[in-house]
């Protein structure tokens, strides 16, 4: 019965602070990309929970989803980071060493990666 309660406490955590960073305004000329990095040797959800509150911790994710195949071992988590149009040098990009740093530092084996990205118009 403990269990299930710090479960829901968990995901309800999961979901304000995901909806929380989901409030960035996307201005047009800045680009949405979205991030798909498969994984594998998970051995509970938690882990997966536990993932998803430190991807979205990071500086530019707006937004993180996971998929978990139990009957596999693996999963994938889908990040979604809005960054601004670069005017300046100086301006960078989200660093895909740090999702891949976080995926490693869950004890989780990181497979493929995937990427798209979209110009926001309007």
């Amino acid at each position: 019965m403990r269990h299930l309660y710090y479960s829901i406490v968990l995901a309800c955590f999961s979901l304000i602070s995901g909806s929380l960073k989901a409030q960035q305004i996307a201005l047009p000329g800045d680009v949405k990309k979205t991030f798909y990095y498969s994984f594998e040797n998970v051995t509970s959800d938690s882990q997966i929970e536990k993932l998803k509150r430190n991807v979205s911790m990071l500086k530019g994710v707006s937004e993180v989803k996971s998929v978990y195949k139990a009957e596999k071992a693996m999963g994938q988590i889908i990040v979604v980071v809005l960054e601004k149009k670069r005017t300046l040098e100086g301006d960078t990009e989200f660093d895909i060493r740090t999702l891949k740093n976080a995926i490693i530092q869950n004890q989780l084996q990181p497979l493929e990666l995937t990427q798209e990205e979209t110009v926001i118009e309007n």
